[in-house]
């Protein structure tokens, strides 16, 4: 369990035992009574496993398809290889394909055509200093 979902669960068992109400566990948690109501149905019919996230472990909604992030990397490979990740990015929207320049970077960084600067120049961060 997350740090969030233990909270929630506390403030539920407290919910549960009388101790606070709905309405106050809602202010605590950021989310509205209701869905507090919610989630005191399914802690009663679950219990603590009840409050995982449904999503964990699944993939995100909003993923770009791997046969467009496949089709897109043929492209950049065949014709932007040299490029940046921003200005390949604006060519490629010209081409129809709309996508974040952090998304095409992570790209090339896996594929090897991009080096983040500080690998590219060296860097390192420095550690703060004192005084």
């Amino acid at each position: 369990m997350s740090d969030r979902e233990v909270e929630r669960l506390y403030l539920l068992e407290r919910v549960e035992t009388g101790l606070i109400t709905q309405r106050h566990a809602a202010a605590m948690l950021g989310i509205t009574d209701r869905q507090v109501r919610r989630l005191l149905q399914r802690y009663r019919r679950e219990g603590a496993a009840g409050l995982v996230s449904r999503r964990r472990g699944k993939p995100s909604n909003r993923r770009i398809a791997e046969a467009v992030k496949s089709e897109v990397m043929e492209r950049v490979e065949a014709r932007y290889a040299d490029f940046g990740p921003t200005l390949a990015a604006e060519y490629l929207r010209a081409e129809g394909f709309m996508l974040s320049k952090e998304a095409l970077r992570s790209w090339m960084i896996e594929a090897g055509l991009w080096q983040p600067k500080r690998k590219r120049t060296g860097l390192t961060p420095t550690p703060p200093t004192a005084g």
